[in-house]
């Protein structure tokens, strides 16, 4: 998977877009949002439009349409949550890069370096390879931690919040013609949807986005609980829909005769956050209080708590499902009143009680902070930076973005965690203490490279390996992290102890003395005539303790331990044969 667009994108050996079209596409989408804007901004906008127009002339989506249309209505998106110029432009061009033979230093010129590092921000993240052996691997091996580490990865190498906003509604573009994708991309792009970026619109913010994503890949990332879910479910939402309007003229009726000014709405649950919470309901639909839900937008914060007074007054609150999210909103800034209450023929319900700014906070998240009015980008970053910021998990809020940390890859997609800085040697023993003790040298992106080599955010390592564990002391300076340094440090120790017994033993040969031994081999462990040391049982005849047993000193310098019959010991050099014994071990 090389990005998204190639999904959706082909070169069009069909007639480029029409001159007809190109003014039309303008006129519908972007120019009935541009007023708001001052008149140089409309300018950039309408120029950024011409510049993608024809840098994607002759493309073609998937689908048929002229790829044109999909950055048209990612940016459509923008303007319509209100979103800065700059942002506006960026989302125009975000598949310019990656698609075409524009250069980011041409986007600079014409429109700016935050332009311009916006755009190059969205094609880092679609650069990303074998997103598709990831998400493969993930579901068989350890998924949820390569999901968080992905999660991590498009943080780090965004840098910009904006960047990842840009990419999920870009996103949410694509998914809305995902039946024109392959069966086996389509599933896959779908799980990724759900998993990382439905997630990451929930941390910053953009709830009606997260809920979107969701249900328009719900169908297609699960098939076969879809078609459970929506057979159990169908008749159910038909009868809340008439339940919604029946509540709705209850409490419009309660709340004027109280003189409140309000707006309300109501909703039926999303399918797929639904079918979440029906899984972990064991599937039991009378567990779940908000299968229909009221929301009312007061004027002000002293209305909120006098609606909500007025509503506990009419329906008998569930007051353990009451939660103030206004005097303590959620990490994200979110902020309502929500409360269950039992309503008309005693089925309960959820309200949500807010103001207008903590509604568009909660649909739009860090995109209700962008305000086209701001004169400098400062404090528009400043805002955005502090609610990106608190995104972050509780480890790393003192680590702006993830900037101690970096993510690499293997060949085969899966991605490792390591501090800035770490090398070839560092991910080497991350992988495995094997593999980093054989490590010779690395391909990163391809090229050889040394094992000194430090690594970065989107680097595809492979680590070479030598035919046996050959480390040198200079690797403790090499090395990074303290887990490779420890196993290092153990390898050398080890060799130190065969080295001793080395000169002692193996100078003399032996003569291979017989015993045998009955009792249960748990009880015994191998003793050497110099000692305790390393050893492991030799895998080719797998002795016991009733066995008569030589130690020999492999070329890896440990102890092999091999039954005194073992056709092997007939290859045996004298010099590197020790006298072993099985003795018995005390029982705690």
């Amino acid at each position: 998977m090389k990005n998204d667009s190639n999904h959706f994108s082909s070169r069009a050996k069909s007639r480029d877009l029409s001159d007809k079209m190109i003014p039309s596409l303008f006129e519908e989408n972007i120019k009935p949002l541009v007023s708001k804007f001052a008149a140089n901004e409309k300018e950039k906008i309408a120029e950024a439009f011409r510049f993608a127009k024809n840098a994607h002339l002759g493309q073609k989506r998937v689908s048929g349409e002229d790829f044109i249309i999909h950055p048209v209505l990612v940016a459509k998106s923008f303007m319509e949550v209100g979103a800065d110029s700059e942002t506006v432009i960026a989302a125009l061009l975000h598949d310019a890069i990656e698609d075409t033979s524009v250069t980011k230093d041409e986007i600079s010129k014409k429109f700016g370096p935050t332009v311009a590092d916006l755009v190059d921000g969205v094609t880092k993240i679609s650069s990303i390879k074998d997103k598709e052996k990831l998400l493969l691997l993930g579901f068989e091996d350890k998924f949820q931690t390569q999901i968080d580490n992905y999660r991590k990865l498009l943080t780090k190498m965004a840098g910009d919040p904006r960047v990842i906003a840009i990419k999920l509604y870009d996103r949410l573009h694509n998914v809305q013609t995902l039946e024109w994708l392959p069966e086996t991309k389509r599933q896959i792009y779908a799980r990724e949807t759900i998993e990382i970026y439905s997630v990451l619109a929930e941390r910053l913010g953009f709830g009606e986005l997260k809920g979107k994503l969701n249900d328009l890949c719900f169908e297609y990332a699960y098939p076969q609980e879809y078609d459970v879910f929506i057979q159990s479910i169908t008749i159910p939402r038909q009868e809340r829909e008439r339940y919604i309007t029946k509540i709705i003229m209850e409490i419009k009726k309660h709340l004027f005769e109280n003189k409140i000014k309000f707006q309300i709405y109501g909703r039926v649950k999303r399918n797929y956050s639904l079918y979440s919470k029906l899984k972990t309901k064991n599937g039991y639909l009378g567990s779940i209080y908000d299968l229909v839900a009221i929301r009312i937008i007061a004027s002000d914060v002293a209305d909120c708590y006098k609606i909500l007074g007025l509503i506990h007054k009419k329906y008998p609150p569930l007051i353990q499902k009451f939660h103030d999210y206004i005097a303590r909103p959620k990490e994200n800034g979110y902020q309502s009143l929500h409360t269950v209450v039992f309503g008309p023929e005693k089925k309960s319900f959820e309200i949500q009680i807010r103001t207008e700014e903590m509604d568009k906070n909660a649909e739009f998240g860090v995109a209700s902070h962008w305000n086209y009015k701001e004169k400098t980008t400062s404090n528009l970053s400043e805002k955005i930076g502090a609610d990106w910021q608190e995104e972050l998990s509780d480890d790393d809020k003192n680590q702006k973005l993830f900037a101690n940390k970096i993510f690499a890859f293997t060949p085969v997609g899966k991605i490792f965690e390591l501090r800035r800085g770490a090398t070839v040697i560092d991910f080497a023993f991350l992988i495995h203490s094997d593999l980093g003790l054989s490590c010779a040298g690395a391909k990163i992106n391809g090229k050889i490279a040394p094992i000194s080599t430090e690594l970065l955010t989107g680097d595809v390592v492979e680590i070479l390996k030598s035919p046996r564990p050959n480390p040198s002391r200079d690797w403790l300076r090499i090395a990074k992290t303290g887990y490779a340094k420890t196993k290092i440090r153990k390898f050398f120790a080890a060799q130190n102890r065969l080295d001793d017994l080395e000169k002692v033993d193996v100078l003399k040969p032996v003569q291979i003395k017989k015993r045998r031994l009955t009792i249960n081999q748990q009880n015994f462990k191998i003793t050497f005539e110099n000692g305790n040391f390393p050893y492991r049982l030799a895998k080719c005849c797998n002795p016991k303790s009733s066995d008569d047993v030589v130690g020999y000193i492999t070329s890896q310098k440990e102890i092999s331990v091999h039954k005194s019959t073992c056709s092997a010991c007939k290859k045996f050099l004298p010099a590197r044969i020790v006298q072993a014994n099985w003795s018995k071990t005390k029982i705690s």
